[in-house]
């Protein structure tokens, strides 16, 4: 099997993605697209409101269990997770002036 390499943020994509070629729902993941915000860049935006009270990290069990029987990390390295689930509480301690 060829070996390929892509972006990170294109490789996350391709593995959500995949598993739905051949399917009715295909047509609809192509034109589906990703937005890539980094956390730092995501947190940055929202803190003069919010504070993060909880991140958690999931791989769904039907990814997981496709990625294992297509995908190999080359050098014992994981996939990545496919949600990231954060909690977040109202700053208190803050002012918004827009409210």
């Amino acid at each position: 099997m060829p070996v390929r390499q892509y972006p990170l943020k294109d490789f996350y994509e391709f593995l959500v993605k995949y598993p739905y070629y051949g399917t009715d729902t295909w047509q609809h993941e192509m034109v589906s697209s990703f937005g890539d915000v980094p956390e730092k860049e995501y947190l940055d935006f929202i803190k003069d409101q919010f504070d993060m009270a909880e991140k958690r990290s999931t791989r769904l069990g039907h990814f997981e269990e496709r990625w294992a029987q297509d995908i190999k990390a080359e050098d014992g390295k994981e996939l990545p997770q496919s949600h990231i689930s954060p909690s977040f509480r109202k700053n208190r301690d803050r002012k918004n002036p827009d409210h």
